[in-house]
C-alpha cells in the first residue's frame, strides 16, 4: 500500500514544486518589475529637476545687474564714457546679453528633451508648464532687445514705465518681487513639488 502511495506522494511534490517555482517567478517578475518602473521614475525626475534647476540658474546669470567690465567688446571699455556713441553702448549691451543668452538656449534645449519623457509618465501637464518656461525666456529675449533698442535711440526717458519695465525683466534677483521672477519661480515650485518625492523615494 505504501508503494503505491509512493508515485502519488511524488506527483504532489512535483505539483507544489512547480506552484512554488511559479510563484517565485511571479513574484520576482513583478518585484522587478516595481524596482524597474521606480527607477526609471526617479530618473526621469532627475534629469527633469537638474533641468528645471539649470534653468533657473541661467536665468538668474543673464538678469544679473552687475555687468563686468571682461563681458564688454574689445575696445569698448577703454573708451571714455563720453567717447562712446548710442550705437557703441548699444552694440556693446547687446554683445554681452547675446553671450550670456547662449548658456541659457542651451539649457532650455536641455529642458525640452527632459520634457518629452515628463510628459510620458506625469501627463500634459508637464508639458504645459514647459511652455510657460518657454514664455518667461521669450519675455526676457524681447525685453533684452527692445532696452537694446531704446540704447540706439539714446534712452530718450530713462522714467517711462516700459522702460522700467524692460530693465526689470533684464536686470533682477531671485528675491525679486517683479513679474517676471515671480512667473520663473512659479514654474521652479511646480516642477520642485511635482518631482521631489520621486526623487526622495528612491534615495532614502
Amino acid at each position: 500500500m505504501i508503494f503505491k502511495l509512493v508515485p502519488f506522494i511524488k506527483d504532489i511534490v512535483l505539483i507544489f514544486a512547480a506552484l512554488t517555482t511559479m510563484f517565485v517567478a511571479v513574484y520576482g517578475l513583478n518585484k522587478w518589475k516595481a524596482e524597474h518602473k521606480g527607477k526609471a521614475y526617479f530618473d526621469a525626475a532627475k534629469e527633469l529637476l537638474a533641468a528645471i534647476y539649470s534653468v533657473r540658474n541661467n536665468f538668474e546669470i543673464v538678469r544679473s545687474g552687475w555687468l563686468d567690465i571682461s563681458e564688454f567688446p574689445e575696445g569698448y571699455s577703454s573708451k571714455h564714457p563720453t567717447e562712446r556713441s548710442d550705437e557703441d553702448n548699444a552694440n556693446a549691451n547687446w554683445y554681452v546679453y547675446k553671450n550670456r543668452l547662449e548658456p541659457l538656449i542651451q539649457a532650455m534645449n536641455e529642458l525640452d528633451t527632459a520634457l518629452i519623457e515628463g510628459e510620458v509618465i506625469w501627463g500634459p501637464e508637464v508639458k504645459e508648464q514647459g511652455r510657460k518656461v518657454n514664455g518667461s525666456y521669450n519675455r526676457l529675449v524681447r525685453s533684452i532687445k527692445d532696452l537694446v533698442q531704446e540704447d540706439y535711440r539714446g534712452m530718450v526717458d530713462p522714467n517711462d514705465e516700459i522702460v522700467k519695465r524692460y530693465r526689470q525683466d533684464v536686470a533682477c534677483s531671485r528675491e525679486s518681487e517683479d513679474e517676471l521672477s515671480k512667473q520663473i519661480n512659479s514654474s521652479v515650485e511646480y516642477f520642485e513639488k511635482l518631482l521631489s518625492p520621486y526623487v526622495r523615494a528612491k534615495s532614502n
